[in-house]
């Protein structure tokens, strides 16, 4: 079982990893946030194994702002907000 937390956690991590890559080059556009509820989604699967660490809590909370503020951007027609320490 602890090999399936892992394989879970570990392809939660990548798509994070993905779309918070795409965001900081300034390459976000609705697959980008997409790809953020995705990873959002597998990294709360995580939780059927047990608690989760602090960091995914926290990678968990930043993939939901994250993808509010890229689809709104994208249904009100405005440009995205950078995410934060990438000004």
């Amino acid at each position: 079982l602890d090999d399936a937390a892992a394989v879970v956690e570990n392809f939660g991590q990548e798509l994070f990893l993905k779309a918070d890559d795409a965001d900081r080059a300034g390459k976000s556009d609705m697959r980008t946030g997409k790809a953020f509820l995705a990873a959002c989604h597998v990294l709360e699967a995580c939780k059927q194994f047990g608690e989760l660490p602090l960091d995914l809590e926290e990678k968990i909370k930043y993939a939901k702002v994250r993808f509010v503020k890229i689809a709104k951007a994208t249904k009100e027609g405005r440009p995205f907000t950078p995410p934060p320490g990438t000004e």
